[in-house]
């Protein structure tokens, strides 16, 4: 692993996650459908690095898990599009 500090990067990642997740239903509700395929992009994006720091710290399950779960993100983006 690199000089940074995986355990901030988790922190900032759990918080972005969660304000993203507060989003979703409201980019629904208001018909935006642009700011919600941005966000599913964004939380994609948000389960990927912490796949990519799972799989740095040696946690193979939970990469794949969260790998997995930014597949999943990136579909609900296209989905919409």
């Amino acid at each position: 692993m690199g000089s940074g500090d995986p355990a901030a990067a988790q922190s900032s990642l759990l918080e972005a996650q969660a304000i993203l997740d507060e989003l979703k239903p409201q980019f629904t509700v208001a018909k935006n459908e642009r700011s919600l395929v941005q966000t599913y992009q964004a939380l994609g994006t948000v389960w990927q690095w912490r796949g990519f720091l799972a799989e740095a710290a040696g946690d193979l399950a939970a990469a794949k898990d969260n790998y997995s779960t930014a597949l999943g993100q990136y579909q609900a983006c296209l989905a919409i599009g």
